[in-house]
């Protein structure tokens, strides 16, 4: 959303970004607690009039209510100036679509979506299965364009949205100037590593990546493997134990989570870059934003041919790229970059 939000200012138009629910999780960690204000000259406000997430069940219950009316509030404030467009990014509020862009659109303004990731393939169980069938058959078609990363959503939205759907190819999504390589102050050099940054999911092939490093970490015992991100602890452990199988795992720092800001310096002092994804609906949808991030900085990068990868990018060209869910392809062009 934020590189969105800075592409349009770059084109010449107004933004503004309106959050609706607190993104801080911890007030002790929040690195913005600031409900409004103003981000690289863009504009923003939380409606839920706090940026972090209570603990309190009722108190979050009550931070929705009062947020939603501050919406209402907010697209319908005398005086304030028609918008042209809403953009919408999420999927887990109704409210959103439904009165909000309801309002927008009743005021003249054209109603997108961010459509840059399958919808709901992480949830396809219980009541977010019957959430997710309701979502596509209702509330997508209310949608005038749809902004897609992959021709895979591009027919996803053709076939859930209304016949009129206009969608918007935006093969990625990355503030390239923040990930362009800057000269450093002269510091000790780390030992070199292998970077893989983003969520600890199953799906993220963190597993194949484990293998692949053991497979060349006798033929290059100074590098190390860094990780770094968050998800369920208990696949972390899971992780945690597959390194220690392999006798690797004194080789392998976990970083956990990095600030955004923190990125960028990491990548840069990377020997090698590393997006494992196994095959799935959720990889053949995208086009990953990280790999867009680690090629903007620079660094030599490795990945799996999923998804559209493999429309943009050869290998042995612009990337090292091998087949999903194969370890031992990774590792072999892990072996010859090092």
């Amino acid at each position: 959303t934020g590189s969105i939000a800075l592409g349009l200012r770059d084109a010449g138009a107004q933004v503004q970004v309106l959050v609706t629910c607190p993104t801080e999780l911890h007030p002790d960690t929040a690195l913005n607690r600031e409900p409004r204000g103003e981000h690289q000259g863009i504009p923003f406000e939380y409606t839920t009039g706090t940026t972090v997430r209570p603990a309190s069940f009722w108190r979050r219950r009550w931070i929705g209510l009062t947020s939603l009316l501050r919406q209402v509030g907010w697209v319908t404030r005398p005086g304030r100036e028609a918008f042209d467009v809403v953009l919408i990014s999420t999927m887990s509020s109704l409210t959103l679509p439904l009165v909000i862009g309801g309002i927008s659109r009743a005021r003249g303004a054209v109603l997108l979506y961010e459509g840059c990731e399958l919808p709901f393939v992480h949830h396809r169980r219980g009541f977010w299965r019957w959430y997710g069938r309701l979502y596509a058959r209702w509330v997508f078609k209310m949608y005038d364009g749809v902004l897609v990363v992959s021709e895979y959503l591009a027919r996803y939205f053709a076939r859930h949205g209304r016949s009129t759907v206009h969608l918007i190819r935006l093969p990625i999504l990355v503030d390239l100037e923040r990930f362009t390589p800057q000269p450093t102050r002269s510091s000790p050099s780390p030992p070199p590593y292998v970077a893989y940054a983003g969520f600890l999911d199953p799906g993220k092939g963190l597993e194949d990546l484990l293998r692949a490093f053991a497979l060349v970490a006798a033929r290059h015992q100074a590098v190390q493997l860094w990780i770094a991100g968050e998800g369920q602890p208990a696949h972390r452990q899971q992780l945690q134990a597959l390194g220690r199988a392999l006798g690797v795992h004194q080789r392998v720092q976990w970083l956990g989570w990095i600030p955004q800001a923190d990125l960028p310096a990491l990548f840069a002092g990377a020997r090698a870059l590393a997006l494992p994804h196994r095959a799935g609906d959720h990889s053949d949808a995208s086009f990953p934003t990280k790999l867009g991030e680690y090629l903007a900085s620079g660094r030599p990068v490795i990945a799996t041919q999923v998804g559209e990868v493999s429309r943009y990018l050869t290998d042995g060209v612009d990337a090292y790229l091998g087949p999903p869910d194969d370890p031992s392809a990774f590792a072999d062009r892990l072996d010859h970059l090092l």
